[in-house]
């Protein structure tokens, strides 16, 4: 969910206030947060496993670690198989997992802050750099002004 004061709410609001003048409309679609039995769902459509229960397991740790936001739902569920937790089998053609590893290792992505946090500090450390300068200017700006930035601080 955006702050009412994001940049990105206050477009939205500008957006809106243009309509009128220039024929076209603001469609907004509000996607509440996904529940365990959602995440579940989702679970299953993708992948095959033997046991309900498990695919269960491992949606109620997943709602547990995004707090059911649909775009980290998704972002997670990449992180465990990069990370090796979730693999396929192609013995037995289905996807396995322990949920008690899963649950260990991913203590430290309670917070989807600190899943990103984690997703950036696997990147190279120039992109960690350009990452950095690209948050000091804020949160929008131009492709010329952060290479412009990037070539002055000598990095490249």
């Amino acid at each position: 969910k955006a702050d009412e004061n994001s940049v990105l709410v206050n477009k939205i609001h500008a957006l809106r206030d243009k309509t009128d003048n220039y024929s076209f409309n603001v469609t907004e679609l509000k996607i509440e947060a996904f529940s365990a039995s959602d995440i579940s769902h989702i679970i299953k459509s993708r992948i095959s496993a033997d046991d309900e229960t498990s695919i269960e397991g491992l949606a109620t740790l997943c709602e547990k670690r995004t707090m059911g936001n649909p775009h980290f739902v998704l972002e997670f569920l990449k992180m465990l198989k990069n990370e090796g937790l979730l693999v396929y089998d192609s013995d037995s053609e289905k996807w396995i997992w322990d949920l008690s590893q899963i649950e260990e290792m991913t203590m430290s992505t309670a917070n989807v802050v600190v899943l990103l946090q984690s997703k950036i500090q696997k990147m190279p450390k120039q992109v960690q750099r350009l990452l950095q300068y690209a948050a000091c200017i804020g949160s929008s700006f131009s492709y010329q002004t952060l290479q412009l930035i990037w070539k002055k601080s000598n990095i490249i």
